[in-house]
């Protein structure tokens, strides 16, 4: 299955409504004789386990329930096979679904593929990508991860040795790291730099709360990025201290200094205080004198160069301040 990205995301910005869903199969890779539309029981549905959008809200949810029992389900969601128990797994159509539950519909109109696990992450994330207005961080975050994850395992598995055990080919799935061409692969896919990508998959590691704080725009990317190095213990003091009770403003800087000078021992917000209260009075300016360039402008034409300005400076200084 090729994994256009990119390449649909544009196609996106070119086409009117009601093309999308249309093309879905071929999109997607499925064959010509999984395209047609099967009745699946909603109790017979079971979300994607690593989905990794957000669900609608509530009163979202709601306003299209309301919408599918005037107008009906206009698009199938795309599911597949799950376990022995005759149960499907959602690919596309989490919230669909969630808002047919809502109604008085017992049954889904759903394509049923037969996909690799490597397919269905890419048909989670390529219909979700295709189908929504705006991308959260942590959705971004984990979309990458997921098909770094993919690539990673592709790239172990397609190794020709003879000599590796299974159990050592897992162990080299998660031993290999990222690498150039995983990159460039993803940058190909979704268009960002690679610098980008990796910035959004420390989102990861960060805390629900901060998380949520970067989703919210309360947090830069770049800040929470750093957050994320942190460990779990510190970033929920962070959150505590700067955002739930504000006693102080988070910036790169003091971020770098408290990481730098807390230690990996006991975390308490005293040690937090003062590690903030002695970066402050670095940074406050020094006692002293300084004169503005701006000011000494319309002098400069007066002078050949700096030292004569400081001599004929210092020299009236000196004559001002001797005693009469």
């Amino acid at each position: 299955m090729v994994f256009e990205l990119k390449r649909m995301i544009d196609e996106k910005k070119k086409e009117g409504n009601g093309t999308l869903f249309s093309q879905f199969s071929d999109r997607f890779g499925t064959k010509d004789d999984e395209k047609k539309i099967e009745k699946i029981p909603l109790n017979k549905l079971v979300p994607y386990l690593r989905h990794p959008f957000k669900s609608y809200s509530d009163e979202r949810l709601k306003m299209l329930s309301e919408d599918i029992k005037v107008n009906g389900l206009i698009h199938p969601i795309i599911v597949r096979q799950y376990g022995l128990e005759d149960r499907c797994e959602i690919l596309s159509g989490h919230s669909r679904a969630a808002a047919m539950k809502l109604t008085d519909f017992i049954d889904i109109d759903a394509i049923v593929v037969k996909v690799t696990d490597s397919q269905a992450v890419s048909i989670v994330i390529k219909s979700n990508i295709l189908q929504r207005e705006k991308i959260l961080p942590s959705e971004k975050a984990k979309s990458y991860y997921l098909r770094n994850e993919v690539l990673k395992k592709q790239k172990v598995y397609s190794k020709k040795s003879v000599s590796n055990t299974d159990e050592q080919r897992i162990c080299d799935v998660h031993s290999a790291g990222w690498n150039e061409e995983i990159y460039k692969q993803l940058e190909d896919e979704f268009g960002d730099k690679k610098t980008t990508i990796f910035l959004y998959m420390r989102l990861n590691s960060l805390t629900g709360e901060l998380l949520e704080l970067v989703d919210s725009n309360f947090l830069s990317v770049k800040l929470g990025a750093e957050l994320s190095s942190c460990t779990n213990e510190l970033q929920e003091l962070i959150y505590d201290y700067f955002f739930v009770k504000k006693l102080d403003k988070l910036d790169m800087r003091l971020l770098k200094e408290i990481r730098m000078k807390i230690s990996n021992d006991s975390i308490t917000e005293d040690k937090l205080r003062n590690i903030i209260k002695f970066y402050r009075a670095k940074q406050k300016p020094k006692g002293g004198l300084s004169i503005k360039a701006s000011k000494m402008k319309k002098y400069n034409g007066y002078f050949k160069d700096k030292d004569e300005l400081e001599k004929v400076i210092f020299q009236f200084l000196d004559n001002y301040i001797k005693p009469k």
